[in-house]
């Protein structure tokens, strides 16, 4: 008689919970999984899991809803100081369950989504050809003499529904962090710390490390000066949405 161990019964477990994700993922994102392949598509999904586990969110639905706002958020939206709610309601004891965290979680991000990305994803679509038909020499401007309202001048420009639901302690906790990324990166100067905190704004505060946006280590890895590399990585990021735009045609 064929004895399944609990381990090969939670290896099982595992692999069908990662088969339904991928397959959530791929049905729900395809574009993105069209520009990222199966490879990085696979390397989303396997950050996704830990990170959902590490939340005590390990059962199916609910691995399958934490994947998902990742691609929509960004692979580290739980600490990323863009969306201070998603901690705060998945460290909140006072919640019974995993699930129910989940439950919160997907609901807050909903609203907020359709707040700021609008209902169809039309306010985040306007936002995207607000920067690839910004020139970089306006996109780097100083827009104030100080420098954090300069940065939240441009904020506004591109993305003002986004921009509206900062309330000043986040964008004082977005700023610092992004400072803090420039001098990591060697970005220090106006233009890196503009580019660098946008592509912050646009497509999650920890772009840096996430799979979903592999083209930006090879950037980042560059020897060039901090003007010169901010330039760089602007010219990468927007041949990254052109691929995108040819790939939703």
């Amino acid at each position: 008689m064929l004895t399944i161990r609990s381990e090969q019964r939670q290896a099982m477990r595992d692999s069908r919970t990662r088969e339904r994700v991928l397959s959530e993922v791929t049905r729900s994102f395809p574009e993105d999984c069209a520009v990222l392949g199966a490879e990085q598509v696979g390397r989303v999904v396997t950050l996704g899991l830990e990170r959902a586990a590490a939340h005590g969110c390990a059962l199916g639905d609910e691995a399958v809803k934490f994947v998902k706002l990742m691609c929509v958020l960004g692979s580290y939206f739980d600490e990323d100081p863009l969306y201070p709610w998603a901690a705060h309601i998945l460290a909140d004891d006072t919640l019974p369950s995993p699930f129910i965290r989940l439950h919160n979680l997907y609901r807050t991000a909903a609203g907020f989504l359709e707040q700021t990305a609008g209902a169809n994803g039309e306010h985040y679509r306007r936002a995207l050809v607000r920067v690839r038909s910004m020139p970089y020499e306006e996109l780097v401007r100083g827009r104030s003499d100080d420098e954090g309202a300069g940065i939240q001048a441009l904020l506004y420009e591109v993305y003002p529904e986004h921009y509206r639901t900062l309330a000043q302690d986040t964008f004082q906790a977005l700023e610092s962090l992004a400072r803090s990324k420039v001098q990591a990166h060697g970005l220090e100067s106006r233009e890196g710390l503009l580019t660098y905190i946008l592509l912050m704004f646009m497509v999650g505060s920890h772009f840096d490390r996430d799979p979903l946006h592999p083209w930006v280590s090879p950037v980042l890895a560059l020897q060039a000066d901090p003007r010169s590399k901010s330039l760089q990585l602007y010219a990468a990021a927007m041949d990254r949405l052109d691929v995108y735009k040819i790939v939703d045609r």
